[in-house]
């Protein structure tokens, strides 16, 4: 089972996701609104992924924010995108478990969630 950090802006949104993945018999430890917040929540949480919509008003694919998330979580990454091919290829350069198109569907997720799971260190 994942520990999954959801970075979101909608809260509509971030329900649908969280139901998702709980459905998928993974646990969310929150979600956040902004970069700033992701960072506290992982650095209290220590995800095993997190997802992250790139399309958020505050967030820039392009900023050190997102790297800085990755690192103190030591966490898998899945990002939610509606942006066009330079957008994914510098999303790519993160080395995430899946790039999502939005609307995300549920199938995609699941396939990104059983990859992100397989891939983790073995719990003992």
């Amino acid at each position: 089972m994942l520990k999954v950090l959801i970075l979101q802006d909608d809260p509509i949104a971030a329900v649908l996701l969280q139901e998702a993945i709980e459905a998928a018999g993974h646990a969310v430890a929150g979600w956040a609104m902004n970069a700033e917040d992701a960072v506290a929540l992982t650095a209290t949480h220590r995800p095993d992924l997190l997802i992250i919509d790139t399309d958020l008003d505050a967030f820039d694919a392009s900023t050190e924010s997102v790297l800085e998330i990755g690192r103190k979580a030591d966490a898998q990454i899945v990002f939610l995108t509606n942006g066009d091919e330079r957008v994914r290829e510098a999303l790519a350069t993160l080395q995430p478990v899946a790039i999502l198109d939005l609307p995300w569907r549920e199938e995609s997720l699941r396939t990104a969630l059983d990859r992100a799971d397989s891939a983790r260190p073995s719990q003992v």
